[in-house]
Order: C-alpha cells, then sequence, then structure tokens
C-alpha cells in the first residue's frame, strides 16, 4: 500500500465518530491500508446511490475492514473490502 500523507486530516474531515475512533485505535502501520478501504468503500456508496460527494461522506458509515452493513438509498448492503495487486475495491456481499 501507499502511504496516504494526508489520511488523518482527511479522517477528520470525511468520517464519522464512532469510525473515527475505531482509526485511531488501529496500529500505525495499519492505518494507509485502513484509510484507502474506509475510503474506497464511502466512495463507492456515495456513487451507487448517485450523490458522489454532494453527500458529506461522514453521513455514509462504512467502516475499514472486515464486512460491514450500510445504507445506500434504502437498502441496507452489507460490505466487503478486498485487495488485488496495487488497489483497494469494495463489493457487495449480500
Amino acid at each position: 500500500d501507499r502511504p496516504v500523507e494526508d489520511a488523518d486530516a482527511l479522517i477528520a474531515l470525511h468520517f464519522d465518530a464512532d469510525e473515527r475512533c475505531a482509526f485511531d485505535r488501529l496500529p500505525a502501520h495499519d492505518r494507509s491500508h485502513a484509510f484507502l478501504q474506509g475510503w474506497t468503500r464511502k466512495e463507492a456508496c456515495l456513487k451507487a446511490i448517485g450523490s458522489g460527494l454532494r453527500t458529506a461522506p461522514t453521513g455514509m458509515p462504512t467502516g475499514f475492514g472486515g464486512q460491514r452493513c450500510a445504507a445506500i438509498g434504502d437498502a441496507a448492503v452489507t460490505l466487503g473490502s478486498f485487495r488485488t495487486p496495487g488497489c483497494v475495491a469494495v463489493r457487495p456481499v449480500s
């Protein structure tokens, strides 16, 4: 994973209080990857509802890893992240 120099500032601006607390508890060596997972999840969900960043990302809690239920419009979707060489991606699990 590439380092994300401004991850802490982006977390403070775009992630809700629970996500910020979870991120702060992560070991420093896991934060870049966790940020990329969390950001990718938010971006995918916001694109899925057609709003992009016109909707505040703080209103779309998606977590950083494992599986997480997220509300996309009127639907509850379980998200999972996966890694392939050179990228982080998100997919609906159910």
